[in-house]
């Protein structure tokens, strides 16, 4: 489900469209069958954000802190055969930094619960780009 917006972010199209690709693409891909990837638009103090809320696998404390390194792919997706080069989440963080954005990853939250399904676990999992507002980063 996507959510109705008319939220605005200033940012330079050509490298965010890249971020968003990678990011969808890896939501798109992890996400649980017969399960929803809810995107909203919800602001933050101080940004403008993109939320995807979906079930998808699990992330346990060693994999959570690899998520970013290039080349990574977790046990479950090399098992399902879900695994790519491991380029999509390391290439997401340098392109947001370059836009004034930050890439906020939540496991295990959220209303949908952590479930096992075909030989893998699955947990509610929220990936946020925010984006920040132009006018507070300008000096007072």
């Amino acid at each position: 489900m996507v959510e109705e917006s008319d939220a605005t972010a200033e940012f330079d199209y050509e490298s965010v469209q890249v971020a968003l690709y990678h990011l969808i693409e890896n939501a798109a891909k992890y996400t649980a069958e017969n399960s929803t990837l809810d995107v909203s638009f919800p602001s933050r103090e101080g940004a403008r954000c993109i939320l995807l809320d979906m079930v998808s696998l699990a992330m346990d404390d060693d994999e959570f802190g690899r998520i970013f390194d290039d080349g990574y792919s977790g046990e479950a997706a090399k098992r399902l055969k879900r695994n790519g080069e491991g380029v999509g989440l390391g290439i997401i963080e340098p392109i947001l930094t370059l836009n004034d954005a930050a890439l906020v990853v939540r496991r295990d939250v959220g209303t949908q619960r952590r479930r096992e399904m075909n030989f893998a676990s699955y947990q509610g999992n929220q990936f946020e780009i925010q984006f920040a507002h132009k006018e507070s980063l300008k000096e007072s």
